[in-house]
């Protein structure tokens, strides 16, 4: 009896364990002034570089992350990639790693159906010479593979947000 106690709460510590490990995927780092909302796949935040060069650098940001924005919008300092197609990958990482679109028998969602994602990223200045950067990234997924045209929401994982900021507050730090 003593040694089928010891047998269950070993397994469950041992499921305990690994499912803390499991936990975000996004690194517990301070992301400063930015506050991320990852119901409506919106980041906003301030950066210490004007606005007119936060803007020129974020194509930069953007394709070092996986993504080139389509439609470009100098005067409002707007940049939008619609409805772009992505199958598997964003950059060199699985798609899973920054969009949560459910799970299949075959694992990720993400990773096997067709995701159409939806970036707008706008930059305006503040009165104290700083920048306001405001992102959405969004998406939703098609079993495309599967012979489905029935479209599923994604959540975004904040992965892609984090990465973005910390590069540009790496180029743009705050005092």
């Amino acid at each position: 009896m003593r040694r089928l106690a010891l047998a269950v709460l070993a397994v469950i510590l041992g499921a305990h364990r690994s499912a803390a490990q499991e936990a975000s995927p996004v690194p517990r780092t301070d992301w400063g002034t930015f506050m991320f909302e990852r119901d409506i796949g919106k980041t906003t935040g301030q950066l210490g570089g004007n606005a007119d060069a936060v803007y020129a650098a974020l194509p930069a940001a953007f394709a070092e992350l996986g993504l080139t924005p389509k439609a470009v919008d100098p005067a409002n300092r707007v940049l939008e990639l619609k409805r772009h197609r992505l199958v598997r990958k964003l950059g060199k990482d699985a798609l899973s790693r920054f969009l949560s679109c459910g799970d299949g028998l075959l694992g990720p969602n993400a990773d096997s159906y067709y995701v159409y994602l939806t970036l707008t990223a706008q930059v305006t200045a503040t009165p104290n010479g700083r920048s306001l950067l405001t992102l959405y990234f969004t998406a939703d997924a098609v079993n495309v593979p599967g012979g489905q045209s029935d479209r599923l929401p994604c959540a975004t994982t904040g992965l892609f947000e984090h990465r973005l900021v910390t590069k540009l507050q790496a180029r743009f730090p705050s005092t």
